[in-house]
């Protein structure tokens, strides 16, 4: 790398000085093409470069061969020095660099063997992180499945969520229904017992109008009996005068003509007696028909005692629409709080399920992040696994150049 720089920063230099050379060559010869004098001091340059540049590398391979076969023991130091003597100066000189080189050579060993145990402990190391990278491999898989289970997860809960959701609009749908029929159920009720009281107070009425006929009906009776004793009276008087008339016409028949007279009065007292007897019976008649008219209508009235208990009956069930409407009005209020709480539970199921739907379209991207993640930690696993092998590939070769210089010596 360093030999790399210095080539580089020679080029630099020399492309310079042959642009420098150029330039005074056309300043002191201006008849000559500028272009032409730097292409030729370029093309110097570069061949003198590159001679020395080949030069540099055939020295430098050389001394790192030497030192190679220095290390492996191959070659004859001693011979080596005594075959490369002419280039130094003295024997002072080459005993110089003899030592200088045998330093440069046991410094390796040591290096060698500290770098070995580094590598060793690197290689450990770095199995261990491989071991740590594999743990979160298989918790990033770990993450992944649970993600894969989180995102069905979230499948089911948004389809029981929406099931929810439906049920808590039928629920509502349903008491909304239960209270328009409960609220009908209520009016209906508080109709019949308005219809009860209606009732009530009719059959009251009608109670005390019944109970004042039967007094007069009771009187009309007793009217009745007075009036057949009356007629029974007539009619005696009436069989009475029709003797009479009769032993008046017999005394008349025997008075003869002196009579005749007494005759005719006996015969009007006669019709007369009859048509009471007629009238008699007629009026007894009208009377006995009265009286089984009456004794009919005192057996109705009788009935009439059963009010008494049809009152308490539609009392009773006054009572009982009156408890129906107070159970309506209960239940009304019981569905006005459900309705509140369907409402309430119908808004937290479309929040659930806005919640659901927003975390569910998350998962893939996690999923997505997760992916990388693990993709990253599998490239850092393969290439610290990689990085092991070269390192334990290298800390066998130490290995190896230590045991050469265990087996041949110092």
């Amino acid at each position: 790398m360093r030999s790399q720089i210095i080539y580089v920063i020679c080029g630099c230099a020399i492309f310079t000085v042959s642009l420098i050379i150029a330039g005074v060559i056309a300043f002191i010869y201006p008849s000559v093409d500028p272009m032409w004098v730097f292409a030729f001091v370029m093309a110097d340059s570069f061949v003198i470069f590159l001679v020395t540049g080949l030069l540099s590398k055939y020295v430098n391979d050389y001394a790192i061969k030497t030192i190679a076969k220095l290390v492996d023991k191959e070659v004859d130091y001693d011979r080596e020095l005594d075959k490369n003597a002419a280039f130094f100066s003295g024997a002072q000189a080459v005993r110089h660099h003899r030592k200088i080189d045998e330093d440069r050579v046991k410094i390796p060993k040591e290096k060698f063997v500290e770098y070995s145990a580094m590598l060793k402990t690197a290689a450990a190391k770095i199995e261990e992180d491989s071991d740590k990278f594999e743990k979160i491999r298989m918790n990033i898989s770990s993450i992944v499945r649970y993600f894969e289970a989180t995102e069905k997860m979230f499948l089911k809960v948004n389809t029981i969520g929406l099931e929810i959701k439906t049920a808590s609009k039928n629920i509502d749908e349903s008491t909304q229904n239960v209270l328009a029929d409960a609220k009908r159920q209520s009016e209906v009720a508080s109709r019949g017992v308005k219809a009860i009281g209606r009732e009530i107070q009719g059959i009251t009425e009608l109670k005390h109008s019944i109970m004042s006929s039967t007094q007069i009906i009771e009187e009309l009776v007793d009217m009745s009996e007075k009036i057949k004793l009356f007629v029974i009276k007539i009619a005696d008087m009436g069989k009475k005068t029709n003797m009479l008339a009769l032993n008046a016409g017999i005394e008349a028949a025997r008075a003869g003509e002196a009579g005749k007279s007494f005759s005719v009065v006996a015969n009007e007292i006669k019709k007369l007696s009859a048509s009471s007897n007629q009238s008699a019976e007629e009026i007894a008649a009208i009377l006995l028909n009265i009286q089984m008219k009456t004794k009919e209508v005192i057996e109705i009235i009788k009935l009439t005692e059963k009010f008494e208990d049809n009152i308490k009956t539609f009392y009773s069930t006054g009572d009982l629409f009156i408890e129906i409407v107070r159970a309506v009005t209960h239940i009304e209020k019981i569905i006005g709080n459900i309705t509140n709480y369907t409402d309430e539970h119908f808004t937290d199921s479309e929040l659930l399920c806005k919640i659901i739907t927003d975390n569910k379209g998350k998962v893939p991207e996690y999923k997505k992040y997760i992916e990388e993640i693990k993709a990253e930690a599998d490239n850092s696993m393969n290439e610290a696994k990689d990085t092991s092998v070269n390192l334990q590939e290298m800390r066998n070769y130490f290995s190896e150049i230590i045991k050469r210089y265990n087996e041949k010596g110092e």
